[in-house]
């Protein structure tokens, strides 16, 4: 019954909030949001212990429209019109091939339920956050070693094939 929300934080420092939600990410978190200007979308996990991403945008109740179940949804990006999202632990199957980054959708959805698509598998290794390079063939991925030792992977595409290129 606690909202959570989504706003913006200003340079000045002024804090705005924008849209909220006494339902979805209840009892758990909002890991991450992200913004077009005027939409917005949000990662983190729900009382259901399914995690997803949300929508709340113009003219649209807060958090309905776009959702889906990706493993542990956590840092939510947007590069070249495009939403990618990383997962920071394994999902309900408990696999490690559900540790990366996804794109989610096709550009910047805002209703139905996208897919989500894995775009870098990074084993059991933790993604903590990411960027992707503007024409979308290098991604550096901050990552959790062994729970205890950070570090940096760069990741290359190639013939539309993502690689580690180093740690």
């Amino acid at each position: 019954s606690t909202p959570r929300a989504v706003g913006v934080v200003y340079p000045s420092g002024f804090f705005q909030q924008m849209y909220s939600s006494t339902t979805n990410y209840d009892a758990n978190d909002i890991r991450g949001a992200v913004s077009d200007g005027t939409n917005f979308w949000a990662s983190g996990a729900s009382a259901a212990n399914i995690d997803g991403i949300d929508y709340y945008g113009p003219g649209t109740p807060a958090g309905l429209g776009t959702s889906a179940t990706p493993p542990q949804a956590y840092s939510i990006r947007i590069f070249n019109g495009q939403i990618y999202y990383s997962t920071q632990k394994a999902g309900p199957s408990n696999s490690a091939t559900q540790l990366g980054i996804f794109s989610f959708g096709n550009g910047l959805p805002t209703s139905g339920t996208p897919s989500p698509t894995q775009l870098i598998n990074t084993g059991s290794t933790v993604v903590e956050d990411f960027s992707i390079n503007p024409t979308t063939d290098v991604c550096y991925i901050a990552v959790n070693l062994n729970n205890a030792i950070g570090g940096i992977q760069k990741w290359t595409k190639s013939g539309g094939v993502w690689s580690l290129a180093y740690t």
